[in-house]
């Protein structure tokens, strides 16, 4: 039903851009906590990171602006609900908002995998949780693959998409915990 849809779940839809837009604050947010400690021992990875996380930042952001749009277009007192233009734009800010949110996906795997590298080298933690998962390429390869399986229309292949993205949620989860109670080790060892 297009925007008539989308129009009956604007509460979902607010909820939604409001989780994009705490999500862009936590990306930046990590990247400026992390960011001292891995330029301390590499560098160019502390600002790649940072910089990858800043696209995810703007995507996540951009996506909670695209949903913001969609409840405006629906909006019945907005008179645009039958408009075919409305209808098309709508569709079209699906399609982008599936798009950003895989571009967002992408720099999240990539960002984070530069930060697991740096503190598996630096030993900024123990190796056992910067590199739980395995190589860091391959770990990128999972998150960026289930990010465009979730975009799917098969449910089976949405799925999946889940499961491929379960691991690194799961090592963010433990890492986070880390953090936060034993922090980051500064000797290198």
């Amino acid at each position: 039903d297009g925007l008539a849809g989308i129009a009956d779940n604007r509460g979902r839809l607010l909820l939604a851009a409001t989780l994009q837009v705490a999500t862009a604050m936590g990306a930046v947010g990590i990247a400026l906590a992390l960011y001292p400690a891995i330029r301390r021992h590499y560098p160019t990875l502390g600002v790649s990171s940072v910089a990858f996380r800043g696209v995810e930042a703007t995507f996540h952001a951009v996506a909670a602006l695209g949903l913001m749009v969609l409840v405006g277009l629906s909006h019945p007192g907005a008179g645009l609900l039958a408009s075919d233009s409305a209808m098309a734009l709508g569709a079209l800010e699906i399609a982008r908002n599936a798009a950003t949110y895989v571009i967002s996906v992408i720099a999240f795997a990539i960002g984070s995998m530069l930060y697991y590298v740096a503190m598996y080298r630096a030993r900024l933690v123990p190796r056992w949780l910067a590199g739980w998962l395995g190589d860091w390429r391959e770990q990128a390869i999972l998150v960026t693959a289930g990010g465009v399986c979730v975009l799917s229309d098969d449910f089976a292949l949405r799925g999946a998409g889940q499961l491929l993205a379960l691991p690194i949620a799961l090592q963010e989860i433990v890492l986070a915990a880390w953090l936060l109670v034993r922090g980051l080790r500064h000797d290198g060892g």
